[in-house]
């Protein structure tokens, strides 16, 4: 079955390079680091033992011009080749092996199609061929040939450096360019010296003196990297095997080193039974959206089995042929579900730091791949209430496969499977177990309203953008600010703001709320860069007038009626949690009880659902309303729209926050509203299929049902001051 072998770096190398070794589909990414491969080529120079490696022997059809076949068994496998040029702050997949495969390297195709495949000893044979024929982040591989290690555990001085730092020597540095030695004989290393001493003339006593130390270091790093009589590379081959035997062994064998995690080794399962798994999940990771995220292989692994409706644990016993075939004949609707849902949750504004849990958008993909028809506003906002209720719940812990698999059945059993509508109602009432539930409690809110920015960040950012989703712009970059400078609570500069009401008691109380949520607002980058230190109440006259200083406040949750100094820091503290807390309570659907009930959101939609059902009935629906208590009725949902929006401008007069709803909120860019509904001075022939509320303003009313209306409707009037809880009511006769 196979044989032990050994052959010098030198000619592994030269195997690797000539296209004579390759990694099969079931070999893992690259993953060491810089101070690795020089500890790697320490222990080399050094003479210790570097491990035995795995090799398969294969031959390849050359009749089979699109995967290399086992001519002994008829299996068709892909490889990749060894990664050369490495930058951490890439992907770094590795290149599928190109056609035609070299056996021999010949490079005509002349060969005999015999070739090396690496089973055990990736990471080591990947940083050799870095250190001596490649880069770590553009950087080449050095050694100080001045730095000898003596009899006291220190280490031989390996580098990557650029040109321009090898360049630069002195009498403790002179950077010899590893990859040389590969060139030489061994009676080159006199040679080079003599160079040296010729080369460097500045330093040359110090190499004089060093001579034979030298000499000795470059003569041991030819033997161990290039000498045949001895080689360095101590391996066992195999051949005449198929794919499960090397899947067994491969398993088997690594156990050491950078372990290989559960699912890479269960990833090396599926690419055994699908030839093109690999590359498809990396041209997934790939994705331009997707990499906004700390996606991996095993959380693609996850949503294959939950879109599957495949047991979602990862272990062997899921993995079968079977499955595997199941998940492969879904790859094009899944791997569409998980780019439309990454799209949909950065337009909400989360990111890979926000993101605080990956499993809590396997839901929502398996959403979307029920969907036909896309997604509407409505059901983007259901969705989002779900994922953010999911994180700050933090429901996807130790047991977040029984998690996925009940919200999963949840989602099956909800009306109509789920299709069109988002069950989050469904949702907020299951029973996850284990404690576990979606709803928000007022304890919950309490919990919230703790929040630390020091301590919290993310699920402090997370939300401010709930409480700010209406304002939100995903061009925009937003910073958490302290409404109340922090510095202003350091020891010292409290002490001189409060004078004798100073005490140890409060510094420490004030110090804690300082980084709490009611201290905390989302503000545009540049406006927080400008704002700094600046005392709060100072800052706010300095950019905001009487008219615009109410709307701040009112959009801010910051109260209106005291004194913004930090003097009064503790009421402002105390009535703007008051304030947070309300909205919260609204936004979670919480009554005065502190208990949950049908949110606003599904509420509106149940009520939609019911005039949209009236309409459809009667074949016509006079929609009536009344703004401030002015009544107004139209006949349609379209000339609705148009005539709130006519009603406010006409009472309006603000050109900047007209411009300011028509180009950033309504025009497309609001996450909340994609779609682009409101436009100034459009041209002719965009004209001509919208509604015109001005001269210079129209809207695009094709598919307004009675739920965009309603959410329109009140974007446009809670932009101009109104609030359509109290100011705007709607009905509808027959």
């Amino acid at each position: 079955m196979g044989v032990y072998r050994a052959e010098s770096i030198k000619d592994i190398m030269k195997m690797i390079g000539k296209n004579q070794m390759y990694l099969p589909d079931i070999q893992r990414k690259f993953v060491w680091s810089e101070e690795q491969i020089e500890s790697f080529f320490d222990s080399i120079l050094k003479g210790y033992p570097i491990g035995t490696f795995l090799f398969w022997r294969l031959n390849y059809n050359q009749n089979n011009n699109n995967r290399i076949q086992n001519n002994n068994n008829g299996i068709t496998y892909t490889f990749y080749e060894f990664i050369r040029d490495y930058n951490e702050n890439n992907l770094n997949f590795n290149s599928q092996v190109p056609k035609p495969m070299i056996g021999d390297g010949s490079g005509d195709g002349s060969g005999d199609g015999s070739f090396t495949a690496v089973l055990d000893g990736q990471q080591r044979l990947t940083s050799l061929y870095i250190a001596l024929r490649g880069t770590y982040n553009g950087k080449e591989f050095y050694l100080n040939i001045l730095k000898i290690p003596e009899d006291n555990g220190s280490n031989y001085e390996f580098k990557f450096l650029t040109q321009a730092q090898a360049a630069s020597h002195d009498n403790q540095h002179i950077w010899f360019h590893v990859r040389d030695v590969l060139g030489w004989q061994r009676a080159t290393v006199n040679t080079y010296v003599e160079e040296l001493i010729n080369q460097y003339n500045d330093l040359g006593d110090i190499i004089g003196q060093n001579r034979g130390r030298i000499i000795n270091v470059l003569a041991e790093l030819w033997n161990q990297l290039c000498n045949g009589q001895t080689p360095l590379i101590n391996y066992y081959e195999v051949d005449d095997i198929d794919i499960y035997d090397i899947l067994e062994i491969f398993v088997r064998v690594n156990s050491g080193g950078t372990k290989l995690s559960k699912s890479d080794l269960l990833f090396s399962t599926i690419v055994a039974n699908w030839n093109e798994a690999r590359r498809e999940i990396e041209d997934l990771l790939r994705e331009q959206e997707v990499r906004k995220f700390n996606f991996d292989t095993d959380f693609i692994l996850k949503a294959c089995l939950s879109l599957s409706n495949l047991p979602i644990a990862l272990k062997k016993a899921t993995l079968t042929p079977d499955n595997i075939g199941i998940i492969q004949g879904n790859w094009d609707s899944i791997k569409k579900a998980i780019i439309n849902t990454v799209e949909l949750i950065s337009r909400f504004g989360f990111n890979e730091k926000t993101l605080t849990s990956n499993n809590a958008v396997i839901p929502i993909a398996y959403y979307f791949k029920t969907q036909v028809n896309g997604i509407d506003d409505q059901n983007e906002k259901r969705i989002e209430n779900y994922l953010i209720r999911a994180l700050i719940k933090q429901i996807y812990g130790v047991h977040s496969d029984n998690i996925l698999e009940k919200i999963r059945e949840t989602m099956r059993n909800a009306p109509n499977g789920g299709v069109n509508a988002f069950p989050l109602e469904d949702l907020l009432n299951a029973d996850l177990g284990n404690g576990k539930s979606l709803k928000i409690t007022e304890e919950d809110v309490e919990e919230i309203l703790k929040y630390r920015y020091d301590r919290q960040s993310d699920y402090t950012f997370m939300t401010l953008s709930l409480l700010y989703s209406n304002m939100l712009n995903p061009n925009i970059i937003f910073h958490q600010d302290h409404i109340h400078p922090k510095s202003f609570f350091a020891r010292n500069k409290l002490e001189g703001i409060l004078g004798d009401r100073f005490t140890d008691e409060l510094w420490n109380d004030w110090k804690e709320k300082s980084n709490m949520l009611p201290n905390l607002q989302l503000l545009e980058g540049r406006a927080n860069q400008k704002k700094q230190n600046t005392p709060f109440k100072e800052w706010l006259n300095q950019n905001y007038n009487e008219e615009t200083r109410e709307r701040f406040l009112r959009d801010n949750f910051i109260p209106a009626d005291i004194d913004l100094s930090i003097n009064n820091f503790e009421e402002f503290f105390e009535k703007r949690k008051e304030l947070l807390k309300r909205r919260l309570y609204e936004i979670f659907g919480i009554n005065e009880n502190g208990r949950e009930q049908p949110n606003d959101q599904v509420q509106n939609e149940q009520q939609n659902n019911v005039l949209q059902g009236q309409e459809n009935h009667i074949g016509g629906t006079i929609v009536a309303f009344t703004l401030n208590g002015e009544g107004h009725q139209v006949n349609s949902w379209s000339n609705a729209l148009v005539e709130v929006c006519k009603i406010v401008l006409d009472r309006n007069n603000d050109r900047d926050r007209m411009n300011d709803i028509t180009h950033v909120m309504l025009n497309g860019r609001n996450r909340r509203n994609p779609r682009q509904r409101f436009y100034i001075n459009p041209n002719q022939e965009t004209r001509q299929n919208l509604r015109k509320i001005n001269e210079e303003i129209y809207v695009d009313t094709s598919g307004l049902n009675p739920s965009s209306f309603v959410n329109l409707s009140k974007e446009v009037l809670r932009h101009f001051g109104y609030d359509p809880e109290e100011d705007f009511q709607i009905e509808t006769r027959n």
